[in-house]
């Protein structure tokens, strides 16, 4: 058998960490979608309770949730997000679909501002230096890699996912809006200028021209 080359190595490479993560992905909207069944059956929402209803093991499921408050309360946040699928039908242009998704995630969590505070709160109360790194903004991520499927077979796997971490991660969410309005103190005009451009910084970066166009 012929030994991999490099490319191939790292294409590889890059599909298998972009399942890894496709995989955490799906446990941990198995866990929200079972604590959103036991909310409604008014039920008691547990990390336990959860990890039972939705058939994954407990020690998993502390992985993700250690505090049922924080469960809880991304259960019922997730319950409002819009479907990307919808979000995106019919655009076709990379760079609005993107801008599409980034500008959808920045103002959900503006319009649902005490919600989303009270939640971070919770998970900042709960941190200690030994807390695991626990993924959270689940939804974003699943959003920006459909955004970007038309750019799937013009760079490669990696560098494709950096993209999609760039963005998640510096692009949108309401841990931007915290930065632009707490520590920038910008108007939501301004605020919503700025976000933007950093978007399309993160995307004139990573992608081709062609890719834009």
């Amino acid at each position: 058998m012929r030994p991999l080359s490099h490319k191939r190595r790292t294409v590889k490479r890059g599909r298998m960490k972009h399942e890894r993560k496709a995989q955490k992905l799906k446990t941990r909207q198995k866990l929200l979608a079972a604590a959103r069944e036991l909310a409604e059956e008014n039920a008691d929402v547990s990390v336990t309770a959860a990890a039972q209803r939705a058939g994954i093991s407990k020690a998993t499921a502390y992985r993700y949730f250690s505090d049922p408050a924080v469960l809880a309360s991304e259960a019922v946040l997730d319950i409002a997000v819009r479907d990307a699928e919808s979000l995106l039908d019919g655009v076709e242009n990379l760079r609005e679909r993107v801008h599409l998704v980034t500008d959808y995630y920045r103002d959900f969590g503006r319009e649902r501002e005490p919600a989303f505070r009270k939640f971070l709160g919770q998970l900042m109360a709960d941190w200690t230096p030994d807390t695991p790194n626990r993924q959270r903004g689940a939804r974003r991520i699943p959003a920006l890699r459909l955004a970007l499927e038309p750019a799937r077979d013009r760079m490669p796997a990696g560098r494709l996912e950096d993209l999609v971490m760039a963005l998640a991660g510096c692009g949108t969410g309401f841990e931007q809006h915290i930065a632009l309005n707490d520590v920038c103190g910008l108007d939501r005009a301004a605020a919503d200028r700025i976000a933007r451009a950093v978007v399309d910084a993160i995307l004139d970066f990573y992608l081709p021209a062609e890719a834009l166009s």
